[in-house]
């Protein structure tokens, strides 16, 4: 039986409150909130809930510095769990 609350994930998240930037394939952005945040992954908050494409850029830090290949692995509405590939 599955133990609850317990972490499974491969490295630690990180509790934060940072804005980002989404950039679709068809170069289309969308602004996000990064509510946590790992060496492999992310949990980001949209404004709208909206379908989101398996894939797309996620940038971030100061003046979009860091930037990150993202892949869907859940949505819940607004919530959109994250993964970085390679990472």
């Amino acid at each position: 039986m599955p133990q609850t609350g317990r972490e499974l994930r491969r490295h630690p998240r990180r509790k934060v409150s940072a804005d980002g930037n989404i950039t679709f394939a068809d170069g289309c952005k969308l602004i996000c909130r990064i509510k946590d945040i790992s060496e492999s992954g992310a949990l980001l908050m949209l404004s709208n809930e909206i379908e989101m494409p398996f894939d797309f850029t996620l940038e971030f830090g100061n003046n979009g510095t860091v930037r990150r290949t993202c892949y869907v692995v859940r949505q819940d509405g607004r919530r959109v769990g994250v993964r970085f590939p390679n990472r």
